[in-house]
């Protein structure tokens, strides 16, 4: 068995330790947790930076891996591609304080294991009443025996069986690992406490928010009952918020029908769609101490298997897992982008079709893959970037509205400065006969001809060298685009553009921040130059690396 364990409270916190070495000797662990305290983080992913990824050394934390992110990004990351393996269970804890009622809306505690359970996969939040870490052994102890009896469950890990997400809290006792056990609901609280103002050192006033309100609804059954009454509390969550109660009161209201005929709304992803839970028959309504399961089978060899993450840096870059399970090797993703191009002015039929046919999130980091179709730039190393989607379409568009491009019906012979990860090669293979690409730093070289090596793309020769020289063997060409920008068009570039040929590329320009992208049309009688909209792109670079 595979385990994942993240947090919310750090990598450094005691309750992560407490529960990784709660867990040995039930399988191979893995340990992706934040650089920093992340608690009320909730479900939020990082999305308008990439994220980094060391590995701890020293102490007892030693070989977890850290991620500058939330709790659900651990998670993301590990599962869409820092892991080599599938887990087969999602822990997350032990945290610092309880997570009852509605706590369990705010925790990145419960985030990490339910980002898990979206994925498919089982999961479990621990949390410990009170902060502090007084009794953390006893929890650790107790947070053991829950894991050893939910793995026990003949349909665990079976093809097709549906998982399952759990929200444990343990009473502060010396004797947790000793009481009795709960299958509860959640309660409620009262709103929380006002927020607290205060000046900072410049007079300005500041607000930290306040406490959580008190238990409102703390009856027989709820979580904060069963904790009160020193039990743990076992709470099976869904990830369905609809209202299914009011459902039927809202076509009078809004005067349109809100019954759907979709079902499954709310269940993970890949979860068969089935009309009863799985969940209701697996977790009895009265856990009792008598609940003791016995370890799975197996001992893993080495555990915690400490990733020495720099030495094996180039080992991952090289490991590109194509991510499954996320939607993004289906059409309507593509079409969605594709239906934004059009709505921006990209018109030529054969582009957009190479847009639709072009599988974008093979060309990033698998980490990243869930933003693909996205119109952003995102990063592919070496402080290189792949272009907006909008941003590459526009170049082309210019490039199908020259001369000779109109005339052939296709972009004729053309060359690429920059392959970059090879996305907007593979898009040119698709649009042109012959295409010369070239790249001066060798790993995005290597990248770019492992990618569309894998893809099958046709029509295409990688080049090694120095893109401000162009490639003078085949040329002359009928298309020139780049994908980096200097202070001026490079006469090579301009010399290499045959007759009727069109040559675009980012230059800057005088007046402007950034850079314009530059048409050039050569003609029987020269050059033709018109400026188009400002863009931001890499610097032109000179040599090899």
């Amino acid at each position: 068995m595979r385990i994942l364990i993240a947090n919310d409270d750090g990598y450094l916190a005691p309750g992560l330790v407490a529960l990784v070495q709660a867990c040995r000797g039930l399988g191979e662990i893995d340990v992706v947790a934040p650089e920093q305290n992340a608690s009320g983080m909730s479900n939020s992913l990082t999305l308008n930076r990439p994220l980094s990824v060391f590995a701890a050394r020293g102490g007892p934390s030693d070989g977890f891996r850290v991620v500058n992110g939330t709790p659900s990004d651990c998670v993301h990351v590990a599962m869409t591609g820092l892991l080599e393996h599938r887990p087969d269970l999602v822990l997350s804890g032990i945290n610092n304080g309880e997570n009852m009622g509605d706590d369990t809306l705010y925790s990145g505690t419960v985030a990490a294991a339910m980002e898990g359970f979206l994925f498919g996969v089982p999961a479990i939040a621990f949390s410990l009443k009170h902060k502090g870490w007084t009794n953390l052994d006893a929890a650790a102890r107790a947070a053991r025996r829950v894991v050893q009896a939910a793995v026990a469950d003949p349909s665990f890990g079976q093809p097709g069986a549906a998982p399952w997400l759990l929200n444990v809290n343990f009473p502060n006792r010396p004797d947790a690992d000793t009481l009795p056990w709960a299958t509860t609901r959640l309660g409620r609280r009262h709103a929380s406490e006002p927020v607290i103002a205060q000046k900072n050192p410049r007079g300005d006033t500041i607000y930290w928010i306040g406490p959580a309100g008190d238990a409102r609804e703390a009856g027989a059954g709820t979580d904060f009952h069963a904790v009160a009454n020193d039990r743990v509390s076992i709470t099976p969550l869904q990830v369905d918020l609809t209202d299914h109660a009011n459902l039927d009161d809202q076509p009078a209201r809004f005067a349109w029908s809100v019954r759907s005929t979709c079902s499954g709304v709310g269940l993970p992803r890949g979860a068969p769609v089935t009309g009863d839970s799985p969940r209701s028959r697996r977790f009895p309504a009265q856990w009792t101490s008598g609940t003791r399961a016995a370890a799975p089978g197996g001992t893993a060899r080495n555990p915690l298997r400490p990733q020495a993450l720099l030495h094996q840096a180039a080992q991952d870059a090289a490991r590109h897992v194509v991510p499954t399970g996320l939607g993004l090797d289906n059409g309507p993703m593509r079409e969605r982008m594709v239906s934004r191009l059009r709505a921006e002015g990209i018109r030529t039929p054969a582009l957009l079709d190479a847009f639709a046919a072009v599988p974008r999130h093979r060309f990033v980091d698998t980490a990243l893959a869930i933003q693909a179709y996205e119109d952003t730039s995102l990063p592919i190393g070496l402080g290189q970037t792949i272009s907006k989607p909008s941003v590459v379409a526009r170049q082309l568009q210019w490039l199908f509205d020259g001369a000779n491009a109109s005339r052939l019906g296709h972009l004729g012979r053309t060359l690429e400065i920059g392959s970059g990860c090879g996305y907007q090669t593979a898009l040119l293979a698709r649009l042109a006969p012959t295409v010369i690409s070239i790249e001066r730093l060798q790993p995005l070289h290597h990248m770019a001809r492992r990618h569309l090596d894998t893809l099958g793309v046709p029509g295409v020769r990688l080049v090694h060298g120095d893109g401000r020289v162009g490639h003078s063997p085949n040329a002359p060409y009928d298309s020139i685009v780049a994908a980096a920008g200097g202070e001026a068009v490079p006469q090579a570039w301009l010399e290499q553009l045959a007759v009727g040929g069109r040559l675009v590329a980012p230059t800057a320009m005088p007046g402007l921040a950034g850079q314009a992208l530059v048409i050039v049309d050569r003609t029987t009688d020269g050059f033709v130059r018109q400026i188009g909209e400002t863009v931001t792109f890499v610097p032109l670079k000179s040599g090899i690396g």
